[in-house]
């Protein structure tokens, strides 16, 4: 089981390179799919992913009317009603022991903000930094080392007169 891409040449990455075994997400107890993954996979593209599929799923076909989005992948479904506690349960038991306070705590923060609708946090660097009670550079270099994890991945930078930066939480560093 792996959260990363397909590798080149694979039967996954020439068939079915967006999408994602449901029985790996359940079993990694990820509250949403990994990056460039846009779908779970059917029953028969996820034999083919798991290596006991005969080969008989066919490439995906392009969609031939353009979207309204502009082209941009769908955006996976909102996680499930108790996913929260599943991702909760899996931070808890299998990663916050390699983390430091601060870093546990700027986790926490974000993992609060988080809408259930689109599983992204808003949130400030200030905001991260009163409410974990640490300095903002203290936020900073949390945020360095969550994202290096792969806990904590910034979907857009914050600035001035832009404001704050959002993010999408993970319960499961990557290995």
């Amino acid at each position: 089981m792996t959260t990363d891409p397909p590798a080149p040449g694979s039967a996954w990455a020439g068939r079915c390179p967006d999408a994602y075994p449901v029985e790996w997400f359940d079993a990694l107890g990820l509250a949403a799919l990994p990056p460039g993954f846009a779908r779970f996979a059917t029953d028969a593209e996820s034999a083919l992913i798991r290596g006991v599929g005969d080969g008989s799923v066919s490439p995906p076909r392009p969609d031939p009317t353009p979207r309204p989005d502009g082209g941009r992948p769908a955006r996976p479904s909102p996680p499930a009603r108790g996913d929260r506690f599943r991702a909760l349960n899996g931070f808890i038991d299998a990663v916050m022991r390699d983390l430091t306070g601060s870093e546990v705590a700027v986790w926490l923060v974000i993992f609060r903000d988080v809408k259930a609708d689109t599983g992204l946090a808003t949130v400030s660097q200030a905001s991260l930094a009163e409410r974990a009670g640490v300095t903002v550079r203290c936020v900073q270099k949390a945020l360095r080392s969550l994202a290096g994890r792969g806990l904590v991945t910034v979907v857009r930078r914050g600035r001035l007169g832009a404001g704050a930066s959002v993010y999408r939480v993970s319960a499961r560093a990557k290995c």
